[in-house]
């Protein structure tokens, strides 16, 4: 009896959604172990995932054994961090590192004075923003970069937050 009652909520959940007749695609959470009638699931990710619980701590690890992680969801996924690099893509968008590096008094306090954010571009590749990557203390940011990369060290322009080229090896 319970169960019915659970599957005629998602149901009934899902039918709030107004899926039917909507030009927009829309992403639906099925957060229970039922199943509902006439849903399709296309994937199925635990409770962490979804979240992105302790990502942030997970990446700086990463960096600090690693000497650097480019912040970008390809290179995320391919570390090992993310299953796809969609969901990597939705964790920078909540910018869950920036929260976590900027609150002092956090768990992975140990791993946040290890590392820093650089922000750098690659001469001669257009782009809107500045690139990103997660750069441990003691390590050349601009060559760890350019190694990451593929590119030649010169070619790596480190940029401050105002957006500015800079010249220093680590901002």
């Amino acid at each position: 009896m319970l169960e019915a009652i659970r599957e005629d909520e998602n149901s009934q959940a899902l039918d709030r959604g107004r899926l039917i007749h909507c030009s927009e695609t829309k992403v639906v959470y099925n957060c229970c172990s039922l199943p509902v009638a006439g849903l399709k699931v296309d994937r199925v990710q635990s409770l962490e995932e979804l979240l992105g619980e302790d990502k942030a701590s997970q990446v700086m690890a990463v960096a600090v054994e690693r000497g650097i992680v480019l912040l970008t969801p390809k290179d995320l996924e391919a570390a090992g961090l993310f299953t796809t690099e969609k969901a990597a893509e939705r964790w920078l968008e909540r910018r869950e590192l920036e929260r976590a590096l900027d609150y002092p008094h956090h768990a992975y306090r140990s791993n946040i004075s290890a590392v820093g954010v650089i922000a750098y571009r690659i001469r001669g590749r257009p782009g809107r923003h500045p690139s990103r990557a997660l750069v441990r203390q003691d390590v050349e940011a601009r060559l760890a970069i350019a190694n990451a990369r593929a590119v030649l060290p010169e070619d790596i322009i480190i940029v401050e937050s105002g957006e500015e080229p800079m010249e220093a090896e680590f901002g």
